[in-house]
């Protein structure tokens, strides 16, 4: 039942192996894991060596393991097989953990938004899509969002990726291939935690090891494998249009290794994704609204990449950079619910997000951790219109035998960008009993730019004004 000071112990994961020595209380600790499985041995002449394998490390989550060494020869070795407990008894968060080795066994949708659903206390956030749920009741525009450390919220809206009130979010910011680890945080969560009256939705993304792995991966889904939906089951987006089929094609390949074994790690991968939703106008209105059957596809291309790098130094201490991209485009069509005869309101669109993160990681003494890292997040939309001098109109006249609309009408275009440095440092002490101190500091340089208006041209009142459907605003 006594403490044992002066003990080795070593940690040994995919990416090499890490030393500490307990100290005047028995004490040890290994910060800045990446998640995965690990495998702790402790020895001190004059005991058994003690060694458990398959350790999960799980992210942003303090696993505790509590050694017993029996005396006798070091050569003899006690192996525990028992696992780690799964409760983390040293935070206060509610929340839940969803690891790679889940989700890679169950058919869901390949966006990494799609596995906050999994967690309990997330539900639908209605209108606003199925990218920015619900957490803990919230709305889904109150969430935060962070990958690897970099805050990639859109800072306009507070949704993930790119974000237009027209067409809601599109796209994520992460190429679902990339995610290693998530974990949604509903409440209690800790201070460097805050900007969020919903939940915070953690990423941390795959590294690469000692060992080479790589893949190549395609998904379909083509629009002849779905037979023609008919009432009462078409989806109707609007009482004018009504939704029929979606095609989608998704390639991936990815690579992770070493440059240098145990000391220098690399990922890299490319995911392109082509999707089409065909949609078509209700009979009897399909010859005024596109000539010919009334079909019309709109077609969207992602392009997301990612790449990761680690150097390792020293056992102590870990450089990190690693950047990750979703641009996208869809091409000139009829991208509103509703398109008119001939293109007065067709567009298209570009849209993604870019963001990169450089940290650093450091144990200075067994008891005092750092870690500081510097990152940007982007984010863009652009409705490019082919004809923004024609203004938006509908014909009653002809109504109901024929009614049309021309010109987009209402449109917004807004990019936004967020500077980050954030600076943290933990301390372990004994003061009747295990505590920890946390203290940091977190800078955000954030800037919105949108521009709204209305298609069509500038027009004057009596009294000399010019007046525009154009606003802009920036902070």
């Amino acid at each position: 039942g006594g403490v044992i000071p002066g003990v080795t112990v070593t940690l040994t994961s995919a990416t090499g192996t890490k030393t500490s020595v307990s100290d005047d209380v028995g004490g040890f600790a290994f910060p800045f894991l990446i998640p995965g499985a690990y495998t702790l041995k402790a020895e001190l002449e004059s005991f058994k060596t003690f060694e458990q394998k398959d350790i999960a490390v799980r992210l942003g989550v303090t696993t505790t393991i509590h050694l017993v060494l029996q005396p006798g020869e070091i050569a003899e070795v006690v192996t525990v097989t028992g696992e780690a407990p799964m409760v983390d008894t040293t935070t206060t968060t509610i929340g839940a953990n969803l690891t790679e080795s889940l989700y890679l066994r169950l058919p869901m949708q390949r966006n990494f938004t799609a596995l906050v659903s999994m967690a309990p206390g997330v539900g639908d956030s209605g209108a606003l899509g199925a990218n920015n749920p619900s957490i803990g009741g919230a709305s889904g525009l109150e969430n935060n969002y962070i990958v690897d450390g970099v805050n990639i919220t859109n800072p306009g809206y507070g949704s993930v990726g790119s974000y237009s009130s027209v067409y809601g979010s599109l796209g994520s910011g992460v190429t679902f291939d990339f995610v290693k680890e998530v974990q949604v945080k509903q409440g209690g969560f800790e201070a460097e935690y805050g900007q969020s009256t919903g939940g915070v939705v953690n990423v941390i993304t795959k590294s690469g090891g000692n060992a080479f792995h790589g893949g190549v991966y395609f998904y379909g889904q083509p629009a002849g494998w779905e037979a023609r939906r008919k009432e009462p089951n078409i989806y109707r987006v609007e009482k004018h249009t009504e939704f029929m089929r979606t095609e989608n094609f998704d390639l991936s390949a990815d690579l992770s290794g070493y440059l240098w074994q145990d000391r220098l790690f690399f990922y890299a991968g490319f995911n392109p994704q082509w999707t089409t939703q065909r949609s078509m106008a209700p009979a009897g209105l399909g010859q005024w609204v596109n000539p010919g059957e009334g079909f019309f596809d709109r077609k969207d291309t992602i392009y997301s990449w990612s790449a990761k790098a680690n150097y390792v130094p020293t056992d102590n201490h870990n450089i990190e950079f690693s950047t990750f991209a979703d641009p996208s485009r869809r091409d000139i069509g009829p991208n509103r619910t509703m398109t008119s005869e001939g293109d007065d309101n067709y567009s298209a669109l570009a849209y993604g997000s870019w963001n990169f993160i450089g940290r650093y990681n450091g144990v200075l003494t067994n008891r005092w951790f750092l870690t500081a890292s510097l990152g940007r997040s982007y984010t863009r939309f652009e409705e490019q219109i082919a004809h923004v001098e024609r203004p938006g109109y509908w014909d009653y006249v002809h109504y109901p035998s024929r009614q049309l609309m021309g010109g987009i009408g209402f449109f917004e275009n807004n990019n936004g960008e967020n500077w980050q440095f954030n600076l943290k440092t933990t301390y372990n002490f004994d003061a009747h009993g295990e505590h920890t101190l946390d203290f940091g500091y977190m800078y955000e340089d954030v800037t919105y730019t949108a521009v709204r208006r209305y298609t069509g041209p500038m027009l004057a009142n009596p009294f000399g004004e010019t007046f525009g459907g154009f606003f802009r605003y920036r902070y």
